[in-house]
């Protein structure tokens, strides 16, 4: 205790307390005493700029000095474009002050600064709620009134109204399929959320009005995806890296198989060489999800330029050559691109005072496309059914949000169970070398496509649900929880 308390002084001569909090974190998190844990942080401070807190909780101290320094350009880097974005909305509603009240750009300025400074009313809110009406001296007990009555109202109108319209739209599909009453409707709905903590959407999905409490307790449901989150997903840096899917493509290039580039970043020759052998290129825009915004465009010679003018204009994202899947995939669904995902738990496990990297493959699954959208994505229409993990064969009927069920696929007749994946087991092999190489950490889904010559990755994410294993299982009343509980 005397070592320790010795320590802390000699610290605080050069420490404020919030760094003595996140040194201590660090050297409890890596073993090191404090001593040396303070001059590490403060070389990474001192040549790098990183702060005690970044370098706390972006666990720099497991990284040499290199990768330390590559990891804080990305942070810097996307620090600095959220400065830029809050400067070009600052810009923007001062110009609508302007707009409203016909002052010049420095008085409106000067006015917005005096508002947040005596009352801390942000420039959005100036404007939204007309302060340059409001004389100074009643800004601040004006702003103190919207703040208890805005409360009160965010509560009752946007948050409120969003939970009640999906509340209704479920509650009217539930009457419909079971033909009961609505209070009958709503005291299930209320007992079986009591029971698992079910969604209203969940509840319709998986058919709890068919199933006992034991069985719905089974259910695998989105609050056991975000406890894994939770849990697993730990690393700030990493999640940052692959919800953009710019720096995503770059970090795991290798395994992409395909050309690709950032619309906003290519002239016009460069886009032309980079989709030479393609006729087809896929837009994502950079930090989608769902397959919202995704497009697909024909590129053909004589189509090139308007198409490459119409992407340029689009939001900033990326363009990716076309995936041509395999034969056996492109008979199941056509018109998109069918994917498997692959969700995995991995974690550094310590044995005998060695740290190994320890994954666990969670479950697999086809996602097919309903033969009329350009994405396979489930939240879009599309499908999904299990996938054996062993075999690589689909096992289970593919199932929809909206409780369809299919044997065999409604736009081409083919089978779907028993389906062979082709290439799973290259597959499987291809995310555990990722995982190897880069060292990943989490819980994560890998959005694998299958080409003739092998298995390329589509896209990596970050928060991989449950729904996508649960929802063709839910049709045989199996609860499929239990994959999940093990990791809790």
């Amino acid at each position: 205790m005397m070592k320790v308390r010795k320590l802390r002084l000699k610290l605080k001569e050069y420490l404020n307390k919030s760094n003595i909090k996140y040194c201590e974190e660090v050297a409890n998190k890596s073993g090191q005493d404090l001593i040396k844990t303070k001059d590490n942080m403060t070389r990474a401070q001192k040549k790098l700029g990183v702060s005690f807190k970044d370098y706390c909780e972006n666990d720099f101290y497991k990284m040499s000095f290199d990768e330390q320094k590559e990891a804080y350009e990305i942070i810097a880097e996307e620090r600095e474009k959220r400065k830029e974005e809050r400067a070009r909305q600052r810009e923007y509603v001062i110009s609508l002050v302007m707009e409203e009240t016909g002052w010049t750009h420095d008085f409106a300025l000067k006015k917005m600064k005096g508002a947040k400074r005596r009352a801390g009313i942000s420039f959005n809110n100036y404007y939204i709620y007309n302060f340059h009406e409001v004389p100074k001296n009643r800004q601040k007990n004006a702003w103190q009134e919207i703040l208890n009555k805005g409360k009160e109202e965010r509560e009752s109108t946007l948050i409120h109204h969003k939970v009640k319209a999906e509340r209704e739209e479920y509650i009217e599909k539930i009457m419909q399929i079971t033909g009961w009453s609505r209070e009958v409707t709503e005291n299930r709905l209320r007992a079986a959320r009591k029971n698992t903590g079910c969604t209203y959407k969940e509840y319709y999905t998986y058919g709890f009005f068919n199933l006992k409490e034991e069985e719905q307790k089974q259910m695998a449901l989105i609050a056991c995806s975000q406890k894994l989150s939770e849990k697993y997903n730990v690393n700030r840096l990493f999640l940052s890296l692959i919800q953009n899917k710019e720096k995503s493509n770059r970090y795991f290039e290798k395994w992409l198989g395909r050309n690709w580039c950032v619309n906003k970043k290519v002239t016009f020759e460069e886009f032309k060489n980079i989709f030479k052998h393609t006729d087809k290129v896929v837009y994502k825009p950079l930090k989608g999800n769902r397959g919202i915004g995704v497009e697909v465009f024909d590129i053909s010679e004589d189509r090139i330029k308007s198409i490459y003018d119409e992407i340029a204009i689009l939001p900033e994202g990326v363009v990716e050559e076309y995936i041509v899947q395999n034969k056996d995939m492109l008979k199941m669904s056509p018109k998109s691109v069918n994917t498997i995902r692959i969700t995995t738990i991995s974690q550094n496990v310590s044995e005998n005072k060695k740290e190994s990297l320890q994954v666990s493959f969670l479950y697999a699954a086809l996602r097919i496309g309903d033969g009329v959208s350009v994405v396979d994505n489930f939240h879009s229409g599309g499908m999904t059914a299990a996938i054996d993990l062993k075999s690589g064969e689909v096992i289970t009927n593919a199932a929809n949000l909206e409780r369809g069920v299919f044997e065999k696929h409604p736009a081409t007749g083919v089978q779907i169970k028993g389906f062979k994946v082709p290439l799973f087991d290259q597959a499987i092999e291809m995310v555990k070398e990722i995982i190897s190489e880069k060292e990943v950490e989490g819980y994560i889904g890998w959005d694998v496509a299958v080409t003739e010559q092998r298995p390329v990755l589509v896209e990596v994410n970050s928060y991989p649900g449950v729904v996508l294993l649960q929802t063709p299982y839910s049709h045989e009343k199996k609860g499929m929880k239990y994959v999940f509980d093990r990791f809790l």
